[in-house]
């Protein structure tokens, strides 16, 4: 009886960490779906710089969202202060410094959803 006990104790626990897995699972897959997004949406918008002068209060709600979804990725304070003022500009009309600003950010980004994909794999070998 103690044996048939511990081997229901046991399956029962697998079925909890199984369970467990699975919502994590479920959560990475949101994050890089809700990072991808961010790629293609409000990032795109933002480096083609197809949001004009009028616009600018859309702008500002995509600088402010790409801007939280930074911070998890290491966004320091210089490339927070950096960013709002790079995508202010037409691409044309970016300084050097605003250009690396938006290609370190995006690599950020980018950096993000690699390491997401990689846990997503860690998910599919367990």
């Amino acid at each position: 009886k103690k044996e048939v006990s511990t081997a229901k104790e046991e399956v029962a626990a697998a079925k909890r960490k199984e369970e467990s897995l699975e919502t994590e699972r479920a959560a990475v897959v949101a994050e890089g779906a809700e990072y991808e997004g961010v790629l293609e949406k409000e990032w795109a918008v933002l480096k083609a710089g197809s949001l004009d002068g009028k616009k600018w209060r859309e702008r500002a709600k995509h600088i402010d969202f790409v801007l939280k979804m930074l911070e998890p990725a290491g966004l320091d304070s210089a490339l927070a202060g950096a960013l709002p003022i790079a995508f202010k500009g037409k691409p044309v009309e970016r300084g050097p410094f605003a250009e690396k600003a938006i290609t370190y950010a995006e690599d950020l980004l980018q950096k993000v959803v690699i390491k997401l994909r990689e846990r997503l794999n860690g998910f599919e070998a367990e």
